[in-house]
């Protein structure tokens, strides 16, 4: 009995041996490092499914030494190595890219300050302009104002002159309603004097 609970026992601890070893294995952390790089491609270089794909496949072919290897695993670091050229390459561009735009803060900057110093240079301008524009206001408001009280004078005045003319035209139309009816009795007066 005590052997057969050690033939079980011993693939257990022939396990953790194994994950132990594989641990502290440089060839087999580089191969899960390579794998790690896979996995963390852009999707541009590699897809996600080909990157899951090929990792695990990557890590196991990676781990054995080149001259045991079977001939499908020495195709799968033939792939591992374009795509890890790949990605290589992709890096490298976003990279210079960076760098591009890195080099052009100094002169996207330079730029923005010039312009900035326009816009400030501009809004002192208006600002001095505002002074002098609110006293012509002001003069202007009180020309308004002062011909506004002329002519609501005018208007007083033109208001007291129209009832004097309307009185003086009620004169008048009595005076010629006099007028023509003493021409009216002059003819008839002249009439009865004729005849």
């Amino acid at each position: 009995a005590p052997k057969t609970g050690i033939k079980r026992a011993a693939p257990q601890a022939a396990g953790a041996a194994t994950k132990r070893r594989q641990a502290t294995d440089p060839i087999h952390s580089k191969a899960l490092a390579v794998a790690d790089a896979l996995l963390s491609a852009e999707a541009e270089v590699l897809s996600a499914s080909a990157a899951a794909m090929l990792a695990p496949l990557a890590e196991v072919s990676l781990a054995k030494p080149r001259d045991k290897r079977h001939e499908f695993e020495t195709k799968v670091v033939d792939m591992v190595e374009e795509a890890l050229r790949s990605i290589k390459e992709q890096r490298e561009r976003t990279l210079e890219e960076t760098k591009a735009k890195v080099d052009g803060v100094f002169d996207d900057k330079a730029a923005r300050q010039e312009s900035c110093e326009r816009a400030k240079a501009a809004l002192r301008d208006l600002e001095a302009a505002v002074p002098p524009r609110k006293v012509a206001l002001a003069q202007a408001t009180a020309a308004r104002d002062s011909c506004l009280e002329a002519l609501a004078a005018a208007q007083r005045v033109q208001r007291e002159e129209d009832k004097d003319f309307v009185a003086i035209e009620a004169q008048r139309a009595e005076v010629q309603q006099a007028v023509e009816s003493l021409a009216e009795l002059k003819i008839k007066s002249d009439d009865s004097k004729q005849s």
